[in-house]
Parts: structure tokens; C-alpha cells; sequence
């Protein structure tokens, strides 16, 4: 079907624009302006309020009574984007749907041409620029930037071959807003918003371009995105903003792990450094955050763990150690002035790996005597005898496997240690070690 046919003789509707709406009232107008005022006219505007508690919800309804194209639903209490995106999505009923923000614009006969791209190529989806508009007081150089991509990419790729092209070309952006999707295609994979948690856009866009067997990229700019004070992108690093974060990365990499028999070698690769970059940084800006503030702590002590959790494998001989650590155990290591980690075989290695990802640096490694077999490493040891006379104090963790655990035990608490303590068991049998016989 030509795009003009879709303008003046078919009634089915082509495109559905989500706009989650909250608090709103000096954008909305601009907004909603920008889309009925598309040269795509069989389109329909669903607006979600979600709790407005200004004159967004009345700005809505005037210009219901002035298109009818505009579909309101509104709802008393705020649940946050990702319920609202949701709710468009099954309330949908265009061929393609196509995310903006209230405080965002759509450029001038964008949906058109965004239109007869993605039907011309029967794409699954579509990806575009997009134009930043900066608010005056907004620092430009605290925040991401975003700006057109810097490469073309004409063909007809995989979703995840356009998501590796792009990263190798330091040209990805996955922001939700960047992407029109053919409906049928997101109901059959049941791709919906996280939901409760903020930054929802990676994990949505990732997990979709997965399953895209036809995706393609429209040179440009289609989006007009507003940095203004104290819009999500442009606030500060909370717990909750790096949570959102760390629990979408979470959902990407199930996501892989489900549908492993599709995922291409070069895209699991792209993918998963991306992921360990970004959750590692999120990881210690967080453990910052939770170090100096006691009600982060009892917020979030209760999924501290799996916030924080990451596994490391040791491809040796069959070893497989892996690590995790909760909240109340991190405290109690910040108590203490040494760590002692008594051991640097393959069980003492992990547990320094351990303490390093969550930022404790006050341990020495001991071993019970120096020999040429050791010289090698990069970590300096003690012998355990010479730490004796000033750590007492210190908290001496034994990090050898099963065989040594109880001599290494004795050997420390003959030497005056005052607490001595299994690693496995003071990390509450989060340390595992399979396989690991002695050390």
C-alpha cells in the first residue's frame, strides 16, 4: 500500500504515539502540537496521565474536544512510565506503535517518512535520530549526550547485527524513544516495560532487538528531545536511579540466557561487555552510596544481594568459584580495620576478587611460608607469623579449600588471631566452590 492511499482512503489506523503524561503542563501543548500537526494523518494519539496532580490532565482534555484522534486514560494514582508505556501498548490498535515523551516533540513529517520506511522494507522496526534541545541552567557537561548517529547503516540487518555495527562504531543508542515498532511484533513477543523501576528504556529496546529478524535505520532526524532540570536523565545518581539501572541490565541478561540458541557470536560478545562496563560502574557508585548513608542500607538490604551479584569462573582444572555478598556482611567487613586473606591459591584469589568489587582495599594476603612457587604473582604476601604481633584484630579469613581449612584454622589461632573464620562460611555459604580439594 502506498503511504498517500494510507493518508486518504484506508480507515485502519497506521501509527499509535504513547505519551505518558505527568506533571507536564509547560511541554504538553508543544508536544501534542508536533504530533497532530504530522502529514500522517491515520494515526492515533493515546496520552496516559499517570497522577498528574498539575493542569496537564486539562490540557489533555482540550485538545481531545479539538482532535478526536486523541485517546485520554487517565489514572489518580502515578505508577511511572514504564506502567503507562504499558498500558498504551495494550490499549494499541495502529499497525505500528512509537514512544515520546510529554516534554519531547516529533519533527516534521517524521511519522511519514518513518511510515513508508518501515512498510517499504517490512521491518519489524525501525531506529532514527534524534536532535537534543537544551533548557537554559542544564550542564551540558554532566550529563550524556546524545546526537545524531555518526554512521548510515542502509541494509536490512537483524536486530542484533544493527546493535553490534552500531557499538563497534561507538554509534548505539537505545533509547526508547529512537525506535517505532510493528505492533504484531511486539504483542507475539510479549515485550512490555519493566515495570517500578526507572531507566526501563535499555532493557525494553535490547530485549526487542534480540528477537528482530528485519531491522532497519532511517538517516534522519526524527525526535526532538528536551534536557531540562530534574527530568530523569538529567538527576543526579540516586539508589533508586542505579538500581533501575542494574535491574534492567538483569533483564537483558536473562533474556540472553533464554533465547541462547539465537543469539549471534558477535552480538553476545558486544552485548555482554556492555553490560559488565556499565554494571560494574553501577555496582560502585551504589556500595559508594549504601557506605555513607545508613537508610540506603535498610531500603535496599533486603535485595542487596542480587543487586550486587556477580560470578566469576575460574577455567582451571575444573574449578568453578563464584561469589556473592549481602548486605549485612558488607557492613561487617567495614568494621574492620585488616582483612587477612589467609591463602592465595584459586579460593584466596576469588575472595580478593570479592573484596575488590565491592571496594575493600584494607586486606593483606598471608600465606603460612614463603616459597619460589609464589614469586610469581602479582599480590604481595606475608607469612601469617609476622602479621601476628600487630593484627591481632584483624578479621582472618581462611580462603583454601576443604582439605587445609582446618589446619590453616588452628595455625591462626595459635598464633593469637582473636577472629578467625572460614571464608565460605563468614560470606553465609555465598562463596561456593565446587570441586576444590585443597589449596
Amino acid at each position: 500500500m502506498q503511504n498517500n492511499q494510507c493518508n486518504l482512503i484506508t480507515t485502519d489506523i497506521c501509527i499509535s504515539i504513547i505519551i505518558p503524561v505527568y506533571n507536564v503542563e509547560k511541554y504538553i501543548g508543544e508536544c501534542l502540537e508536533s504530533v497532530i500537526g504530522q502529514s500522517l494523518k491515520n494515526i492515533e494519539i493515546i496520552c496516559i496521565n499517570d497522577g498528574s496532580t498539575d493542569h496537564s490532565l486539562a490540557i489533555l482534555n482540550e485538545y481531545a474536544t479539538r482532535d478526536e484522534r486523541i485517546k485520554i486514560i487517565d489514572y489518580k494514582q502515578n505508577k511511572g512510565p514504564a506502567f503507562a508505556r504499558n498500558c498504551g501498548i495494550k490499549n494499541a490498535e495502529g499497525g505500528y506503535i512509537i514512544f515520546v515523551d510529554a516534554d519531547d516533540m516529533i519533527a516534521e513529517n517524521s511519522l511519514l517518512a518513518l511510515y513508508e520506511k518501515i512498510e517499504s522494507a517490512k521491518a519489524d522496526g525501525v531506529t532514527f535520530d534524534l536532535e537534543s534541545l537544551y533548557e537554559d541552567g542544564v550542564d551540558h557537561t554532566d550529563i550524556i549526550k546524545f546526537e545524531p548517529h555518526k554512521s548510515d547503516y542502509p541494509e536490512v540487518y537483524t536486530g542484533q547485527t544493527l546493535f553490534t555495527l552500531q557499538r563497534q562504531n561507538d554509534d548505539l543508542q537505545v533509547m526508547t524513544c529512537l525506535y517505532m515498532w510493528k505492533r504484531k511484533f511486539l504483542m507475539e513477543n510479549n515485550l512490555l516495560f519493566h515495570e517500578g523501576i526507572i531507566h526501563e528504556d535499555d532493557p525494553f529496546t535490547i530485549c526487542a532487538l534480540i528477537h528482530t529478524k528485519r531491522m532497519i535505520y532511517l538517516k534522519k532526524v526524527c525526535y526532538l528531545y528536551r534536557r531540562r532540570k530534574n527530568s530523569i536523565t538529567t538527576k543526579s545518581h540516586s539508589c533508586e536511579h542505579l538500581i533501575g539501572r542494574i535491574e534492567g541490565q538483569t533483564d537483558i541478561l536473562r533474556s540472553l540466557a533464554k533465547h541462547n540458541d539465537t543469539i549471534e557470536t558477535d552480538f553476545r560478545k558486544s552485548l555482554t561487555d556492555l553490560i559488565l562496563a556499565r554494571r560494574h560502574y553501577n555496582r560502585i557508585r551504589l556500595i559508594r552510596l549504601i557506605r555513607n548513608d545508613e537508610q540506603d542500607l535498610k531500603l535496599y538490604a533486603e535485595n542487596f544481594e542480587s543487586y550486587m551479584e556477580w560470578q566469576s569462573i575460574m577455567r582451571a582444572d575444573y574449578y568453578d568459584i563464584s561469589g556473592v555478598m549481602d548486605a549485612h556482611t558488607y557492613k561487617k567487613l567495614l568494621k574492620y580495620n585488616t582483612i587477612i586473606v589467609y591463602g592465595i591459591g584459586r579460593v584466596g584469589m576469588e575472595v580478593v576478587k570479592l573484596l575488590e568489587e565491592y571496594e575493600i582495599r584494607n586486606y593483606v594476603t598471608a600465606v603460612t611460608k614463603k616459597d619460589q612457587s609464589i614469586l610469581g604473582l602479582n599480590l604481595h604476601s606475608e607469612e601469617i607469623a609476622d602479621l601476628a604481633e600487630n593484627f591481632k584484630d584483624a578479621l582472618v579469613l581462611v580462603a583454601v579449600g576443604k582439605n587445609l581449612q582446618g589446619i590453616l584454622m588452628q595455625t591462626a589461632v595459635n598464633l593469637g588471631f582473636r577472629d578467625v573464620v572460614k571464608a565460605t562460611e563468614f560470606f553465609s555459604d555465598e562463596i561456593n566452590v565446587e570441586l576444590v580439594e585443597d589449596d
